[in-house]
């Protein structure tokens, strides 16, 4: 699997998207640029950095929203029930999960090397998933074929985690089978992840 393409400005203005190995002659002046003088190890190195920064961000992105909904929650008189203590369980679910779930993304732009792709099928997996999850409701006031689905939905659980967080109190069934859950998701969509990164990274 070849590399992501490189971004190469040529001296008379024009650009184009090079992958990397490849050799690309300037139409408007003749000039020629070789993606494989870049050495392997360094080029190699640098989408590693950017996919251990994507991680990153969206893990502060995560934390960051889940900061400012608690603080307008606050604000607005919700109480949690189970405390301060229960806010660092909220922040460490919201924080896993969304580390767990960006796998998915990350193995989609791996393989498909487009970001139009990446960012199509990362919101019609997450978006359907979302809605059929007790995400949105309790999982009682569902359709019949819904709470089906949300049985089998990830999402289900970690929502179910942060209600019992936030409303009902301690709940260490639910809320280590919602750990559990991330364990898993993250056990197969970053190795998955890695695998293919690994992949693009011998061919």
């Amino acid at each position: 699997m070849k590399g992501p393409p490189i971004t190469v400005s040529c001296k008379c203005g024009e650009v184009r998207h090079v992958p990397y190995g490849e050799t690309w002659q300037c139409e408007k002046c003749g000039r020629r640029w070789n993606t494989a003088q870049i050495p392997a190890e360094d080029y190699w190195g640098i989408m590693r950095e950017m996919r251990n920064y994507r991680l990153v961000v969206i893990g502060i992105a995560l934390g960051l929203a889940l900061a400012v909904v608690t603080l307008l929650a606050v604000a607005l008189g919700v109480g949690v029930a189970t405390g301060a203590a229960g806010l660092i369980f909220l922040f460490a679910l919201a924080l896993s999960f969304g580390i767990a779930w960006s796998g998915i993304s990350t193995f989609i732009a791996l393989a498909t090397r487009n970001s139009e792709s990446t960012l199509m099928i990362s919101i019609l997996t997450t978006f359907p998933l979302l809605f059929l999850s007790t995400a949105v409701m309790p999982k009682p006031l569902l359709p019949d074929w819904v709470q089906t689905v949300a049985v089998y939905n990830p999402i289900s659980y970690i929502a179910d985690a942060l209600h019992r967080l936030i409303i009902t109190g301690w709940d260490w069934a639910v809320i280590g089978g919602a750990f559990l859950v991330i364990l898993v998701v993250g056990a197969v969509t970053l190795s998955a992840t890695t695998a293919m990164f690994r992949r693009a990274v011998s061919g």
